[in-house]
């Protein structure tokens, strides 16, 4: 019901305003209250964490069953790039009219101390390239290695796009614009859905709902037509996961590649198993893409160590499976083309392994993820050619 889909919109600018752009304290008249040094005041949301040099502060624990860092005191981590498209749709539904437009990303609220830029380096289909991995299905395997090739390479290959084409036999090219010129650009955004919704044990009904709050709709029986084509191209995806399920009763746990446990208390409770099974499914994939962002996390912080004469680069923030540096001018080309490609990629190594964690004989690896960087000044405000020559960086790294 569309009402449904308002109380959503409204829960996330609610969350929107008492975090991230909470406004300052104010007094029983409703005055903004100030500081001694007539600054205002913040008793709550991200800007009461601001310490005196502009600077905000987090904890982060790795206390969670799949190994990912969690952030609090800030969260810091609530800025993702999905919210941004939230938020864009929300304004475009409902502040058109009253002439409101989302000019800014909302994490253009973190912006470089001057002389440095932010320097994004995220990994690319990460989560397919384990499930790929992990149930040794060749030919998926060889599609997530073609997905991190550049997309003007005439061997790409857009997972999403193809298991969209393939299933309703739709006469375009098996890409992104190839969709979009059709008119069914949707459609790969519900393909989409239903990989990472296959991965989290979801059904048909299931993955038309998500594709449905992703503004897209296709019927229950359509979102089954596309979880028959993604198992058509990927014949090994079934018996993986139905290994992951099995394992939550016997032997009560799985390990993934970088042997990890996930154990299961023993349970009568039909409930309590079904969600148990849902995780094991899900556990192997999070988890290797965590500690391999855990790994990569290790090598930037050391790689410092053997940094030529006068480079130099700070760790400012990790948001799941990207990482955010703090990178000045002279540095950049240094960091975007030999760090991050070194620590984040060829040093984490990640091998085919079966859930009892030993590496398969044949087709075990060593496998490494790919990743895409982008430079900004404000995170998430593209750099110009104008921009790179102001501050004397190639450019290159200018997105416009």
């Amino acid at each position: 019901h569309p009402i449904i889909g308002m109380l959503r919109d409204i829960r996330s600018l609610h969350y929107l305003r008492t975090s991230v752009l909470r406004g300052p304290d104010c007094d029983r008249d409703g005055n903004e209250r100030t500081d001694d040094d007539g600054e205002l005041v913040y008793d709550r949301g991200i800007l009461s964490y601001v310490h005196d040099d502009d600077r905000v502060k987090s904890m982060f624990s790795q206390t969670k069953e799949t190994g990912r860092a969690s952030s609090s005191k800030p969260n810091m981590q609530n800025l993702g790039k999905t919210i941004e498209d939230k938020y864009k749709s929300i304004f475009k539904s409902y502040g058109s009219d009253l002439g409101l437009k989302y000019t800014h990303p909302l994490r253009s609220v973190i912006s470089a101390k001057p002389g440095t830029v932010l320097v994004e380096a995220d990994y690319t289909g990460a989560e397919l390239a384990i499930m790929a991995w992990q149930s040794n299905d060749h030919n998926m395997i060889d599609h997530v290695r073609r997905a991190n090739l550049p997309e003007d390479d005439p061997e790409y290959y857009d997972i999403h796009s193809n298991v969209a084409v393939n299933t309703f036999r739709l006469n375009c090219p098996p890409t992104k614009k190839g969709l979009k010129e059709a008119g069914k650009a949707g459609l790969r955004t519900a393909a989409k859905a239903v990989v990472f919704g296959y991965a989290y044990g979801q059904g048909a009904e299931s993955t038309a709902r998500k594709a449905k709050q992703e503004g897209v709709i296709i019927s229950v029986d359509e979102a089954q037509e596309l979880i028959d084509g993604l198992v058509a191209m990927y014949p090994r995806l079934p018996a993986y996961f139905n290994e992951c399920k099995s394992r939550v009763t016997n032997p009560g746990w799985v390990c993934n590649a970088f042997g990890r446990y996930r154990r299961f208390a023993p349970s009568n409770d039909r409930a309590v198993v079904a969600e148990y099974e849902r995780q094991s499914m899900n556990f192997p994939i999070q988890s290797s893409v965590a500690d391999a962002m855990s790994c990569a996390l290790d090598h930037i912080y050391n790689y410092r160590k053997t940094a030529p004469a006068g480079m130099h680069y700070d760790i400012i923030l990790q948001v799941h499976d990207a990482v955010l540096l703090e990178v000045p001018y002279e540095c950049v080309s240094w960091v975007v083309e030999d760090v991050l490609p070194i620590c984040m990629s060829d040093k984490v190594s990640i091998y085919s392994c079966g859930l009892d964690g030993k590496i398969r004989a044949e087709g075990g690896g060593p496998y490494h993820l790919g990743i895409a960087t982008e430079v900004f000044t404000k995170w998430s405000i593209p750099l110009t050619k104008e921009d790179c020559k102001v501050m004397g960086i190639p450019d290159r790294f200018a997105q416009h």
